[in-house]
């Protein structure tokens, strides 16, 4: 039997030992047996309904997104360089782009069936990337539960101001009045997490249930048995998967209507946060997570170009909805979701070279990750700090007075072309670099004398 086939998947050593009361598999820590091969074309009809029995639940979510998220979303106020809030709270917002939603979308581009292609370096990196999606197989149970819990305390806090205020706009405006700032931050947080930095690890532990993996050969017999994926003790539609299957339904779908409803309801939408995203991007991006999520559980195990191939246009269209919808006030922030988006893109095309070469001998496709990853943290970096931000912002204030014009975003100083206006009427009009004028302009005094170099 072929083991390179794209419709097999080797996996080496799993520990199960059997309960000799009843026969049944169990985990048990230290047993090892022999490799096993997943035979992912047994299971190929079910695999297809299932991934299309989602699809139509995404598809449904897209009506949602087309119909009742509002235009300008989270956008209130006007547009700048860099935010209003707390140091702190800026630098966090910036790191959590970075430490958790990159590595979650570099994440599910690695799969158990593209494992065999990878060289010792990709499955090291594989492993530690799938921890910040919560794919976790030691601690699988644990991890389900505990997003249960999460996901439905975190709906109940994020939907009691939004029914106060679908009930009563007057309670409503009271009970706003009546947070305090502490609070109203606690909120802007929780908020983040439910939107940006929960739905990719909530979505693959809540349909991860819905599928079963197939044996070509196993240990214990369990070759004409399929077993519930991420699960190879429980037997595929016995009572234990069914309850988990039922719970995992209940609480995805709450947490997949809750995530759109806090992104097209006009109540959460009057927020004075700039860090906050655009409705309708949000809305989009929650959609592309679990487009994500779906072709990871359904067809990462056995269909390695199905999956490669479905997941990287997704990747690429965070970046393209990133650029072209500016989804947040601050540009910093844009730019910083910008470049995480290309750099998970560049992830995936590394691991369609990994799945070409088929060689786990070779470091190529891991150098190809590293370096290609590097070279565009160069780039952002010229671009962040060297090149002139061009976008049109509110005056700045400077210098007693106010400009208008280019920007460094990486040191906010006056970069490019600009207008420096000061108090004494006196006027520059003319090209910086990183905050020094450069001579190539005019300077107008308040007196009607003027300078041109």
């Amino acid at each position: 039997m072929p083991t390179n086939s794209t419709d097999y998947t080797v996996h080496q050593g799993i520990q199960i030992c059997i309960d000799a009361g009843n026969g049944t598999g169990v985990v048990c820590p230290g047993v090892i047996v022999r490799a096993y091969l997943e035979d992912a074309s047994k299971g190929s009809n079910e695999i297809a309904a299932m991934v299309s029995g989602l699809c139509l639940v995404w598809v449904l979510g897209w009506v949602a997104v087309g119909r009742y998220t509002v235009e300008d979303g989270y956008i209130e106020g006007k547009r700048g360089a860099e935010s209003n809030k707390a140091w702190g709270q800026r630098v966090a917002t910036s790191v959590l782009i970075f430490l958790v939603e990159f590595p979650q979308l570099a994440a599910v581009c690695f799969t158990d069936s593209m494992e065999s292609t990878y060289s010792g370096k990709m499955s090291t990196l594989k492993s530690y990337l799938h921890y910040w999606l919560l794919d976790l197989t030691s601690s699988r149970e644990l991890t389900f539960f505990i997003l249960l819990t999460l996901t439905a305390i975190l709906t109940i806090i994020l939907y009691t101001p939004i029914l106060i205020g679908l009930t009563s706009p007057t309670r409503y405006t009271s009970f706003t009045a009546s947070l305090s700032l502490p609070t109203v931050h606690t909120l802007e947080w929780l908020r983040d997490l439910y939107l940006h930095l929960l739905p990719l690890p909530a979505f693959v532990n809540f349909i991860y249930p819905f599928f079963c993996t197939h044996y070509a050969s196993a240990p214990l017999g369990l070759d004409e048995h399929p077993t519930m994926v991420g699960y190879p003790a429980i037997p595929c539609w016995g009572t234990d998967h069914q309850i988990r299957m039922i719970l995992s339904a209940i609480f995805f779908l709450i947490y997949y209507a809750g995530c759109l409803g806090t992104t097209i309801i006009p109540v959460m939408v009057k927020k004075t946060n700039d860090l906050q995203m655009h409705g309708r991007y949000t809305a989009i991006t929650i959609q592309l997570k679990l487009w994500l999520a779906i072709m990871y559980c359904g067809l990462g195990r056995g269909h390695k170009w199905w999956h490669i191939f479905t997941t990287l246009p997704a990747l690429a269209a965070f970046g393209i909805c990133g650029i072209t919808i500016r989804p947040c006030l601050v540009e910093r922030i844009n730019f910083h979701r910008a470049g995480v988006h290309i750099a998970a893109t560049w992830i995936c095309i590394a691991n369609i070279y990994s799945g070409g070469m088929d060689d786990p001998t070779a470091n190529t496709p891991f150098r190809m990750a590293v370096l290609g990853t590097s070279a565009l943290a160069v780039i952002a970096s010229v671009r962040y700090y060297l090149i002139p931000e061009t976008k049109v912002f509110p005056p700045i204030p400077c210098e007693n007075g106010l400009y208008e014009g280019g920007v460094s975003l990486g040191t906010l100083l006056r970069h490019g072309y600009g207008t420096q206006r000061w108090e004494d009427k006196a006027e520059y009009v003319g090209t910086w670099w990183l905050g020094t004028i450069t001579g190539k302009g005019v300077l107008r005094l308040a007196n009607m004398m003027y300078y041109e170099g």
